[in-house]
């Protein structure tokens, strides 16, 4: 039995490994709270800017996108303590449902984007020929 000051290693190990667990829990939890603020945050902004007759399409979808990455951010701090194959796999589904939708909401935000330029070119152009 190794022992260390009176106190047993494995008690030491142990001890160790529920404050760590603790913490990242409690990381994870905070980390996911930031992107729920920032999806709210980005919802109640694209809705006054809908009242007003705005577009709103690519500030929501960058709002909901930076929510996403947050939220796979605590995902990831919950594989540390995970103890189970079983939990990994859900984990790592929800990792990977997220990340899909990260890159749709990138896929199409640069596709609107493209469109505002041609819709702006062709103002343009019409403003040159008149």
């Amino acid at each position: 039995m190794v022992t260390y000051k009176g106190v047993v290693m494995t008690e030491l190990i142990e001890i160790l490994e529920t404050f760590l667990v603790n913490l990242v829990s409690i990381l994870a939890v905070c980390i996911e709270l930031i992107g729920i603020g920032v999806l709210v945050f980005g919802a109640a902004k694209s809705l006054i800017k809908l009242l007003k007759r705005q577009d709103v399409k690519l500030d929501l979808a960058r709002s909901i996108t930076l929510s996403l990455e947050f939220l796979m951010c605590g995902e990831v701090l919950k594989t540390v303590t995970a103890h189970h194959l079983s939990e990994l796999y859900i984990l790592g589904a929800i990792v990977i449902l997220r990340a899909a939708m990260t890159l749709l909401l990138h896929w199409e935000m640069k596709n609107e984007e493209q469109e505002m330029i041609l819709e702006e070119k062709a103002e343009e152009l019409a403003d040159d020929k008149d």
